[in-house]
């Protein structure tokens, strides 16, 4: 595993321009951060870091895919229901 990882949370989310966040994920790749730490329940909407870090991932680093460590959380809620 990588020793180092960027988290997800604070800066990924609806209410963060899509350009920043991409802009942190390319730039950290970049410095060679493989893996990127994300959860269900990061950001308002909870959900919402794992939509924009899924864009990433799917238009910025689709070829790079295998040289990528994803890893998340299961255990808190986001809404209601199972």
């Amino acid at each position: 595993m990588p020793t180092i990882t960027l988290g997800l949370s604070h800066n990924f989310g609806d209410d963060v321009p899509f350009a920043n966040a991409q802009m942190m994920c390319r730039c950290a790749f970049d410095q060679e951060i493989t893996q990127f730490d994300v959860a269900n329940n990061y950001k308002v909407p909870p959900g919402s870091a794992k939509m924009v870090s899924g864009r990433i991932l799917r238009y910025d680093f689709s070829q790079h895919r295998d040289e990528l460590f994803i890893s998340t959380k299961v255990g808190y809620r986001m809404r209601p229901g199972p």
